[in-house]
């Protein structure tokens, strides 16, 4: 299953990467699987993907969605 999720951070010395996501119900393929999921599980990462590239040189930038959208609101 792919899913594209956004990361809160990266610390390249314990190896670690934290990703903020919504459990979106108990039906379907990602409401079960973000229930069941634990810090240690196993993710296989790629490169960024889908999404809008925010241009860097802008002086601010606002984000709004619902409340199953805070995750990806707070990326940098």
């Amino acid at each position: 299953m792919v899913r594209t999720y956004s990361e809160r951070g990266f610390d390249p010395v314990a190896h670690e990467l934290t990703v903020d996501f919504v459990v979106p119900g108990t039906v379907g393929v990602t409401g079960p699987w973000a229930a069941a999921a634990q810090p240690g599980d196993t993710l296989f990462v790629r490169g960024k993907g889908g999404g809008y590239p925010p241009d860097p040189t802008a002086r601010c930038r606002i984000s709004a969605g619902r409340h199953r959208a805070v995750p990806g609101c707070r990326r940098r």
